[in-house]
């Protein structure tokens, strides 16, 4: 698992249980891995701070023509990373009440307005059906 600090809640590792094979033949896989690493403050919900870091990663896998000397590898793999100057902050705080109140009313609010707007479409169509 490749991982840059100590793990935090909800963490996703998108190399974890990664596993590439070499192909047979002449062929030589090179395999390329950019990663791109971001520094990381959790505060957990109780008021611990974890520093650790996040990545991305983009793999590139290329097969070229290659003919081993006896005894040589003929697979490559490259790792390449850059490492972020800016620090996310991801904060582990629970909901309040008021918070689930405002999407209540939002989320009634939109049933109202869909409701209505669902008559107002169906009122038209059958005054066009009316006047035919």
């Amino acid at each position: 698992d490749v991982s840059f600090g100590p793990p935090f809640k909800g963490r996703v590792s998108p190399l974890a249980g990664m596993r590439r094979t070499v192909g047979d033949g002449p062929d030589a896989d090179a395999f390329k891995y950019y990663l791109k690493v971001v520094p990381t403050e959790y505060y957990g919900r109780w008021g611990g701070v974890t520093e650790t870091h996040q990545y991305s990663v983009s793999e590139y896998v290329s097969r070229a023509k290659k003919f081993p000397a006896p005894g040589e590898e003929p697979a490559a793999l490259d790792l390449f990373y850059d490492v972020s100057p800016i620090v996310v902050t991801v904060s582990d705080s629970p909901r309040t009440t008021a918070h689930f109140l405002v999407r209540l009313c939002a989320v009634v609010g939109g049933v109202f307005a869909v409701t209505r707007m669902t008559d107002r479409w169906v009122d038209w169509i059958i005054k066009c059906l009316a006047k035919r």
